[in-house]
Order: C-alpha cells, then sequence, then structure tokens
C-alpha cells in the first residue's frame, strides 16, 4: 500500500465534506502507513456549530469517515476520530 500526500489529502477532503455542512472540520493527527492507522480530530469550534451539537459524535462518524477514506487509500486501516467533546 501506498499513501502519498495527494491521496492523503483527497481522502481527507471527502472527509471533511461530511462534517463541513454541519460547521465542522477534521484535522489530521497521524497517517502511519506501516501501522495501517490514521487518527483525525474533530474540530467543532466554528461558530455556526459553537455547541458541536450539530455534529454525530466521532465514534458514530467512525464508519463513514472510514468508508470514505478507504476509497482513497488501499487496504485496511485503523481510523481513530478524537472528539473533543468527549470527556
Amino acid at each position: 500500500m501506498t499513501w502519498r500526500t495527494e491521496t492523503i489529502d483527497a481522502a481527507l477532503e471527502e472527509a471533511r465534506a461530511l462534517v463541513r455542512s454541519d460547521g465542522a472540520d477534521f484535522e489530521l493527527v497521524e497517517a502511519n502507513e506501516k501501522a495501517a492507522r490514521i487518527v483525525l480530530r474533530l474540530d467543532v469550534s466554528n461558530a455556526s456549530c459553537e455547541t458541536g451539537a450539530c455534529v454525530l459524535p466521532g465514534e458514530m462518524l467512525e464508519p463513514l469517515v472510514a468508508e470514505a477514506l478507504g476509497r482513497h487509500l488501499a487496504g485496511e486501516f485503523e481510523l481513530r476520530i478524537i472528539d473533543p467533546r468527549r470527556g
């Protein structure tokens, strides 16, 4: 499997499209091809979504985001979404 920068950028852009309409975004924390792991941080700080209530919790977004990323990244990988709203 080869995760080129362009491939990761395209995958991340598709994942971001899932939450941007709700005023949120994703920040890439880690893309480790050898460990087959991707870590994203959910950003719900946009003023149009101050409470974050308009965005699904990170654990509920994970299957949707994994599917979007999987269209661009070959092979299986572990996805973790850090959701700052979780205590």
